[in-house]
């Protein structure tokens, strides 16, 4: 079997198929695996490719982490807003909601009521709501402050969309999911060694469950004979390469899947969903500190600045980094400040945060930028019925896995991703006799 792709959905395919225990080959273009999920180091810092924090409702993700044997932080719960000069503290509990001045307090209590009330729906409801936008429902439902002041930083922080271009259903079905863990938004994070602690042990444990990792490897072709996957072409090593395999999962960017097989084997309805697919950029944005400069560890959510959402670690709290520096970490959505120089970003984002955390310049002693080319799957009006709801494809043997496919989650997310490919390694299972495994 090959997996295309070595980013937390290859990772985890390869190591669900408990099972079959059949022998596979993830295929990684990169030196190291891990997809966004992926961190490097240098000046003794730690850098996450990508910003993701763990959250107590991931639970698929959770458990699978567990047995690869990585060792979670809790960091705290809650986000923060930074509105007119102050910082508010919204947790999931009653009493914060019912406290989160923002809002007047009739709104908070139909937001409690609603989100209470969410929690509790299926997901053929989400479904239903997924063509109206979130703006237009939340103005309906909850009323104008809700949706300026509440949905519209959480939106243009995590989804990088305006409310207006958000799906209601896929929003507030996120908002389902990321209240599920029992004490509200708790959020955890790799105990040592960054975002590559995960790729690494769950790497490890995908070789413990009988796959063979190759970086640097290309693959150039998914090798299709009538209507049934042979294998891959690919070059390792410099070495052109055939890899006979019945079973292809493809685990990369979908809208990149054509680029390996001819769109001529798919149906137009297989086409149509491929190619409405869109990613959107980003730019990362990290900053070493001498000394902290906000109390808080959880996410500050930033409306109206560059940076849409920014976070503090510290040493104790998971990035590993000389004694008494700090880390701020922060992510600008969009092409807007893709193209701009390293210098310029770093002028845009210290001068709008210095308006939040008192006196950062003087406290910056060196930055680092990324860009991030496929970052984000776009989450517009009609994406969760756009998604695929399966992790087969018409042709025989060939499977995929990713934020796109088969799971009840919403896209930007390595729960997505977990629940995708643990459906797929299921899928797989249940297809070994007629795939002759």
């Amino acid at each position: 079997m090959a997996i295309i792709g070595g980013g937390i959905a290859g990772l985890i395919c390869a190591s669900e198929l408990s099972s079959l225990r059949p022998f596979s080959v993830i295929l990684e273009k990169e030196s190291e695996v891990g997809g966004q999920v992926r961190s490097f180091s240098s000046d003794g810092y730690t850098f996450d490719v990508g910003f993701h924090l763990l959250l107590g409702g991931y639970s698929c993700l959770l458990p699978i982490l567990k047995k690869a044997a990585v060792r979670l932080r809790f960091l705290g719960e809650g986000a923060v807003w930074y509105h007119e000069g102050k910082f508010h503290l919204l947790e999931r509990s009653l009493t914060s909601i019912l406290k989160f001045g923002l809002l007047p307090f009739s709104d908070r209590v139909r937001l409690l009521s609603s989100i209470n009330r969410h929690i509790k729906c299926e997901i053929d409801y989400f479904m239903g709501l997924d063509t109206e936008d979130l703006l237009s429902w939340s103005m309906e439902h909850l009323g104008s402050k809700v949706s300026e002041l509440f949905y519209g930083p959480l939106v243009r922080s995590i989804a990088f969309l305006k409310p207006e271009e958000a799906s209601a259903g896929q929003w507030l079905l996120a908002e389902k999911l990321r209240s599920m863990d029992e004490r509200g938004l708790v959020v955890y994070y790799p105990e040592l060694g960054g975002l590559k602690t995960i790729a690494r042990n769950v790497g490890w444990y995908a070789r413990r469950m009988g796959s063979e990792i190759w970086n640097d490897t290309t693959v150039k072709k998914i090798v299709v004979e009538g209507e049934e996957v042979k294998g891959i072409e690919c070059v390792r090593d410099g070495e052109s390469l055939f890899l006979e395999a019945p079973i292809v999962v493809y685990a990369g960017p979908i809208v990149n899947l054509f680029d390996l097989v001819d769109e001529q084997y798919f149906p137009e309805f297989f086409r149509h969903r491929v190619k409405n697919f869109s990613y959107t950029k980003a730019v990362a944005v990290y900053l070493g500190l001498d000394e902290p400069v906000t109390d808080f560890r959880v996410a500050i959510m930033l409306p109206g600045m560059t940076p849409s959402i920014c976070a503090q670690l510290t040493p104790p709290h998971g990035v590993p980094a000389p004694l008494k520096r700090y880390l701020l970490a922060c992510t600008i959505p969009g092409e807007d400040h893709f193209n701009k120089s390293d210098e310029k970003i770093l002028e845009i984002v210290t001068e709008e945060l210095s308006d939040p955390f008192r006196n950062l310049r003087s406290h910056v002693v060196w930055s680092r930028i990324i860009r991030i080319n496929q970052g984000v799957l776009e989450q517009r009006p009609g994406v969760l019925n756009l998604k695929f709801d399966t992790n087969r494809t018409p042709l025989k043997g060939l499977y995929m896995a990713g934020n796109y496919a088969n799971n009840d989650y919403y896209y930007s997310s390595v729960e997505g991703a977990a629940r995708s490919a643990k459906n797929c390694a299921r899928m797989i299972e249940e297809d070994a006799e007629i795939l002759s495994i």
